[in-house]
C-alpha cells in the first residue's frame, strides 16, 4: 500500500515537473477561479488546488482547504466540508504541525460528521484518529481507532478492500508490539478477503514472520514462498527480495547451505539489477550470517564490511547492530583481535548512544509528570490556606463589629483592631493574587515544556520511520520507473530522474543530521573518562565509508594525548571535522593531519587539511545550522555537521575555531579543559 503510494507520488512529481510546474498550474487554476461565478465550481477548483499543492506547498493546501470548507458550509454541503478537513489534516501532517493542531482539525471533522452526516462517515473520522495516534506513538489508541472503523465497515457492508486494509493495519500494529497471537487473528481474516496481489503478498510475509517467531518454520517457509509469488504477480521487486531472504534463512537454519547460498545470490542479482539500494544491507547481512554459519569467516567479514559501507552510505541503521555483531565475532574467529576490538567498541558506542537517548527521553517525561503533579498539589494547598485565612478574617471582623455596638467605652480600641484586620486581609488578598499569577505562569511553562518534549519525540519518530523510509523508497522506485520507460523516452527524462535521485539523497541527509542534532542537544548527563585520542582516531578511520576507497586519501596522526573527556562526543567531533576536510577538497592527494598541544589548564587539538579553504568573512557562519557556502551540486551535505561539532564542544566546556586561507586549506582548533 505504501509502496504503491510512493510510486504514484513519484509519477505525480514527474508529470508536474516539481515545484515550478506546480506553481504554474496553481496560477492557472487561480485565474480560472477568479472568473468563476458559481459557488459549486469554486469549491471544486479549491479542492483541485488543495490536491495539487499537498506534497510541495502544504501551507497553500491548508489555505485553499479552509476557503473550500467555508464555501461548502455556505452551500450546506457537509460531505464537502468533511473532505476539506481531511485535506487540512493531511497537509498539516506533511508540514509537521504540532500534535495539538492535528487534534484540533480532527475534532472539527468529528463535529461536522456528528452534526450533519451519517454514522457511516465516522469511519473516516476514526481512520484519521488512527493516523494521529500513530504519529504520536500511542499504538494502543491507534488500534482502538482502527477497530472502531472496522466495526462500521462491517455493520454497513463497506467495500471488502476497505475492510481488508483495516484488518491489515491492525495486524501490522500488533506485530510491531510483538503481540503475535492477536496479530495472527487479524492477518488471517484479512488474507481471506484481500483482493490485490501486493496486498496478499504483504499479508503472507507478515504471517511468515509470526510463524518464525513461534518456530513453525515449515509453515513460515510456505508463507514466504506464497508471498514471493504474489509480489511477483504485482511486480513488487522489493517484496520479492524480502521474501527470498527469509526463504534463504530457512535453508540456513536447516544447514542446507548450498540451497541457501543459491537463493541469496539470486536475490542479490535481483536487487542490483533493479537498483534497489535500500535492500543491499539486508542481503549483505544475510550473506554474512550465511558464511559465518559455514565457518567461512573471510567471506563473512567481506559481506559484513559491504553491509557496513552501505549502511553508512544510506544512513539507514536498521541492520547496524547485526552487522557489528557478525564482524566482531568473525574477526575474533580469525584471531584479528585488534579489528574485533575496534568493531566491538563501535557497537558498544552505538548501543550506548541509543540507550542514553531513550533513557533521557523517558526520564524527561517522568520528571515533567512529577513536576506538574507537585505544582498542582502546592497550588491546592496554597488555595486552602488562603481560604482558611479569609474565613478567620471574616470571623474577626464580625467580632469587632459586635464589640463596637456593645461596648461603646472601648470604641477607639475596636477601631484600631478593625483597621489592623483590614490591613491583614489586604495582604492576604495580595498574596492570593500573587499565588494565582504564579500558578498560571507555572501551568503555561509546564504546558510549553510538555509541548516541546512531545514535538521532539514526534520529530524523532517521523525522522526514524515516517520520513526516512518513504525517502528511501522514493529513491529506489525512481530507478524502477526509469527502467520501465520506453528506450526513446529515457534520454529526454534523464535529467529529471537524476534530479529526483539527488534530491531524495539530500533530503535524507538533512533529516538524519537534524534528528541527530536534536538528540545531542538534549543530552545533559555527560560522563567523563580518560580517553586516548590516538585510539579514537584509529577507530574513526574505519568508519569513514567511501573516503577509505580512495587510496590517495591520507589521515596522519602526529601523536595525540590523553584527555579527560566523553569518548562518544570527542569521536563525533573529530569524525565530523575530518569528513569536512576530505569533502571540501579538490587536491589530488586529500590529506588531514592531527596534532595536539598541552597547556596548563587545557589542551588544543589541531585538525589541518589541504582543502579549498574559507574566506575570513564566512569563518564564523560555518558553525551555524544549515549554513552552506557552496552549491549542493559542487559539494554534498546537510549543512549541520559543523553545528553538531560546535554543540558538542560547548557541552564539553570547550571551544572551537578555524584558521583558513582560500585554496591553502583550513585548520580547526578544538580547545578542551584538562
Amino acid at each position: 500500500m505504501i509502496r504503491t503510494l510512493l510510486i504514484l507520488l513519484a509519477l505525480l512529481f514527474q508529470q508536474l515537473g516539481f515545484a515550478q510546474r506546480v506553481v504554474e498550474r496553481t496560477d492557472s487554476l487561480i485565474q480560472i477561479l477568479e472568473t468563476t461565478t458559481t459557488d459549486t465550481s469554486k469549491a471544486d477548483l479549491l479542492y483541485a488546488l488543495s490536491q495539487l499543492n499537498l506534497y510541495t506547498h502544504p501551507l497553500k493546501t491548508i489555505q485553499f482547504s479552509r476557503e473550500q470548507a467555508a464555501l461548502c458550509k455556505k452551500l450546506r454541503d457537509y460531505s464537502c466540508v468533511s473532505a476539506s478537513y481531511i485535506m487540512i489534516f493531511n497537509a498539516q501532517f506533511y508540514y509537521g504541525s504540532p500534535a495539538d493542531t492535528l487534534l484540533h482539525t480532527i475534532k472539527q471533522l468529528e463535529t461536522v460528521v456528528n452534526a450533519h452526516l451519517e454514522e457511516t462517515d465516522l469511519l473516516k473520522v476514526y481512520w484519521t484518529y488512527a493516523l494521529y495516534y500513530e504519529n504520536i506513538g500511542q499504538t494502543d489508541k491507534e488500534i482502538e481507532a482502527y477497530i472502531k472503523a472496522l466495526a462500521i465497515a462491517k455493520e454497513y457492508d463497506f467495500d471488502q478492500d476497505i475492510e481488508a486494509a483495516l484488518l491489515g493495519n491492525i495486524g501490522g500494529v500488533l506485530l510491531k508490539q510483538e503481540k503475535y497471537l492477536e496479530a495472527l487473528t487479524y492477518l488471517e481474516k484479512g488474507l481471506k478477503i484481500v483482493q490485490d496481489d501486493i496486498g496478499k503478498g504483504e499479508y503472507l510475509y507478515d504471517l511468515g514472520l509470526i510463524h518464525n517467531h513461534h518456530r513453525n518454520y515449515e509453515l513460515a517457509l510456505t508463507s514466504f514462498k506464497q508471498s514471493y509469488d504474489f509480489y511477483q504477480k504485482g511486480h513488487d521487486i522489493g517484496g520479492m527480495a524480502l521474501a527470498s531472504i527469509e526463504e534463504g534463512r530457512y535453508y540456513d537454519r536447516n544447514k542446507a547451505f548450498e540451497r541457501a547460498g543459491q537463493i541469496y545470490f539470486q536475490t542479490l542479482e535481483l536487487i542490483q539489477t533493479n537498483d534497489i539500494g535500500s535492500l543491499l544491507p539486508p542481503i549483505y547481512v544475510a550473506l554474512a550470517q550465511h558464511y559465518q554459519k559455514r565457518k567461512n569467516y573471510t567471506l563473512a567479514i567481506d559481506y559484513g564490511e559491504q553491509s557496513l559501507m552501505e549502511i553508512n552510505k544510506q544512513r539507514n541503521y536498521d541492520d547496524l547492530l547485526e552487522t557489528y555483531k557478525i564482524l566482531h565475532e568473525s574477526y575474533a574467529a580469525v584471531e584479528n583481535y585488534e579489528a574485533a576490538y575496534a568493531i566491538r567498541s563501535q557497537e558498544l558506542l552505538y548501543k550506548d548512544s541509543v540507550s542514553n537517548s531513550e533513557l533521557l527521553t523517558k526520564v524527561e517525561a517522568l520528571k515533567t509528570e512529577f513536576e506538574v503533579e507537585q505544582k498542582e498539589t502546592e497550588n491546592q494547598l496554597l488555595k486552602a490556606e488562603a481560604l482558611s485565612n479569609q474565613k478567620a478574617i471574616q470571623s474577626k471582623n464580625i467580632m469587632a463589629l459586635a464589640l463596637c455596638l456593645g461596648l461603646l467605652l472601648i470604641l477607639s480600641w475596636a477601631i484600631v483592631v478593625f483597621r489592623m484586620n483590614r490591613q491583614k486581609q489586604k495582604y492576604n488578598d495580595q498574596l492570593e493574587a500573587t499565588v494565582l499569577d504564579r500558578t498560571i505562569e507555572l501551568k503555561k511553562a509546564n504546558k510549553d515544556l510538555l509541548q516541546a518534549n512531545h514535538e521532539l519525540q514526534t520529530f524523532n519518530h517521523i525522522a526514524s520511520h515516517d520520513i526516512k523510509e518513504p525517502i528511501r523508497n522514493i529513491g529506489g522506485h525512481v530507478g524502477l520507473i526509469y527502467r520501465t520507460l520506453p528506450a526513446e523516452l529515457r534520454p529526454k527524462l534523464q535529467a529529471d530522474f537524476d534530479t529526483i535521485k539527488s534530491s531524495t539523497q539530500q533530503l535524507y541527509t538533512v533529516v538524519e543530521d537534524f534528528s541527530r542534532y536534536m538528540q545531542l542537544s538534549k543530552k545533559d548527563n555527560i560522563g567523563l573518562e580518560s580517553v586516548d585520542l590516538n585510539r579514537i582516531v584509529d577507530n574513526l578511520k574505519m568508519g569513514l565509508g567511501d573516503y577509505r576507497k580512495d587510496k590517495t586519501t591520507q589521515i596522519i596522526n602526529h601523536g595525540l594525548v590523553q584527555v579527560d573527556t566523553n569518548p562518544s562526543m570527542i569521536y563525533i567531533i573529530l569524525k565530523k571535522i575530518i569528513e569536512n576536510g576530505l569533502k571540501f577538497n579538490t587536491s589530488e592527494n586529500p590529506t588531514v593531519s592531527l596534532s595536539a598541544q598541552s597547556h596548563q589548564d587545557y589542551i588544543e587539538v589541531f585538525v589541518k587539511d589541504n582543502g579549498i579553504g574559507i574566506e575570513p568573512d564566512y569563518q564564523e557562519q560555518i558553525f551555524g545550522m544549515f549554513k552552506r557556502l557552496h552549491d549542493r551540486n559542487d559539494f554534498s551535505g546537510s549543512g549541520i555537521g559543523l553545528a553538531i561539532v560546535k554543540l558538542l564542544v560547548e557541552k564539553l566546556k570547550g571551544s572551537v575555531r578555524i584558521e583558513s586561507r582560500v585554496n591553502k586549506g583550513s585548520t580547526f582548533i578544538v580547545q578542551l579543559p584538562t
